[in-house]
């Protein structure tokens, strides 16, 4: 008879002629909880930081060690030196994290990044005394911040700061970078159980010589993220926590204006000076702030988002963006936006409504604002100056 016994029907009168499940799987259960067990002894003692092979003898037992050790539940850093393997419980928003050797991912994108890997790194320069810390790309992964317009080699290599005075080797190579960075305390964060930047810190190094568009992409969420962490609402809506959070807000704001201040001397950080004038928490995908952004860059009025206008069904939608002034909306058609048929159905009906109210639809996709956003930016120039009948709008490209 089958080991596998789950399933199958047991008569009240035959209970205890059930089979056994199968003891090489019943072993290898209490294996797997024997050896959680163990690293679980070895976080409490050591924490974070490395420890020697002769610490861990002294904390568990020699078998139990050779387990855990047999089973990854911790990675050597070098000889003789250890970590307990990064396994994290609960990810952090939007980022799809299975365990602790899943590439982290964001957005459709992949990278070969995770956090064990990152983990390791930390670890190795902890060993020799420096403190490291994730950075950029890495940090923006792990604390689930968008970007767009950073090479693939970036998104494919862990990145980390190290003080200035660490006398280490820096440089980049094809799966490491090591920048030679102080960080004052209130910049630096965990996330997984990993030392990583500060969330608004780690947005405005990513935002440093980008070009508006792209500066705006990682400085709107990781303010959306600070505002609705610092508010406690992510219980409800989030547009509704946003607008009502003025207090959060003006604290958000003000963080960010202290970080830039801090990282006056450092270059390209004169472009994040200007990009911290038009960000907008309210934004939802990083498509809706590299739209903002191109149209802001091309000269167009400034955009509301998550403008709510009503229908003449009664009912009250929100737009990505829109410039009311004008009764112009727009739409960023995103790939996941539309699931189904239903989905498309519905935006029909609500794209319907809401010109026989009176207001001008335009749409747009990922594809379009990337590669040809002149288009784009002629069709809501178009919109706008179809609305005036007077002098028309003409586009004045930022200087």
């Amino acid at each position: 008879m089958s080991g596998d016994w789950r399933g199958q029907q047991i008569s009240p009168g035959l209970a205890n002629e059930a089979p056994a499940p199968d003891k090489a799987s019943s072993a290898a259960r209490r294996g797997r909880a024997g050896t959680a067990a163990t690293a679980a002894i070895l976080r409490d003692r050591f924490g974070p930081e490395p420890f020697t092979t002769a610490e861990a003898l002294a904390t568990v037992s020699r078998g139990r060690w050779r387990a855990a050790v047999a089973a990854g539940r911790v990675d050597r850093v070098r000889r003789g030196h250890w970590i307990v393997s990064k396994v994290p419980a609960v990810p952090p928003h939007g980022l799809l994290l299975a365990d602790s050797d899943e590439p982290l991912r964001w957005h459709g994108g992949q990278q070969t990044v995770t956090v064990r890997r990152v983990a390791l790194e930390v670890a190795r320069f902890a060993a020799d005394g420096v403190p490291a810390t994730a950075a950029l790309e890495t940090a923006a992964h792990l604390h689930g911040i968008p970007t767009v317009g950073h090479d693939h080699a970036g998104a494919n290599r862990v990145t980390l700061f190290v003080p200035r005075h660490a006398d280490v080797r820096r440089g980049a190579r094809s799966d490491l970078l090591v920048r030679a960075t102080n960080l004052p305390r209130r910049q630096r964060d965990t996330r997984l159980g990993v030392p990583t930047t500060s969330l608004l810190r780690t947005a405005v190094d990513l935002a440093r010589g980008q070009p508006l568009p792209s500066a705006l992409v990682p400085l709107d969420a990781a303010l959306r993220q600070w505002i609705l962490r610092l508010s406690d609402s992510q219980r409800g809506s989030a547009n509704s926590a946003l607008e009502a959070a003025s207090v959060p807000r003006a604290r958000a704001t003000d963080e960010l204006a202290a970080i830039i201040a801090t990282m006056a001397r450092l270059p390209g950080i004169r472009a994040v000076r200007r990009a911290a004038e038009d960000v907008d928490p309210k934004a939802e995908t990083p498509l809706e702030s590299l739209s903002r952004g191109r149209f802001l860059a091309a000269g167009l009025p400034r955009p509301v988002a998550q403008l709510a206008v009503h229908g003449d069904d009664g009912r009250t939608y929100r737009s990505d963006l829109g410039w009311p002034q004008y009764r112009v909306l727009g739409e960023a058609d995103g790939a996941l936006k539309y699931v189904d048929r239903a989905d498309l159905l519905r935006e029909k009906e609500r794209e319907d409504s809401l010109r026989r109210a009176g207001w001008i639809v335009v749409r747009w996709t990922w594809d379009e604002i990337l590669r040809r956003p002149e288009v784009v930016v002629r069709r809501i120039l178009a919109a706008l100056n179809s609305y005036l009948t007077a002098q028309p709008l003409r586009s004045h490209r930022k200087g």
